[in-house]
């Protein structure tokens, strides 16, 4: 599965996809954890990004509440990554 299909979801109704707001990191457990902690902010930035027309067209309160939960993952990542041992 692509990252962009695991970062999609078919709604009811047959609605048009759009982001996941839980999105799917492949993550590998070989990976460093910097290039980890890289890839989960570019997929949830992904989902920020995917989901800025929907919010802006005001139609549907799916879109403001993915990019809610998106936007809350980044800064817990952020403020993980501002924890971690080392950092100034």
């Amino acid at each position: 599965m692509s990252r962009k299909e695991a970062n999609s979801r078919s709604t009811a109704g047959g609605r048009a996809k759009g982001p996941a707001s839980k999105p799917a990191a492949m993550l590998r457990a070989q990976q460093s954890a910097a290039s980890a902690l890289a890839e989960l902010v570019e997929v949830n930035f992904a989902v920020v990004r995917a989901c800025e027309r929907g919010v802006l067209a005001g139609r549907d309160i799916e879109p403001l509440h993915d990019l809610r939960v998106a936007v809350r993952r980044l800064r817990t990542l952020l403020e993980q990554i501002l924890q971690a041992p080392g950092t100034p």
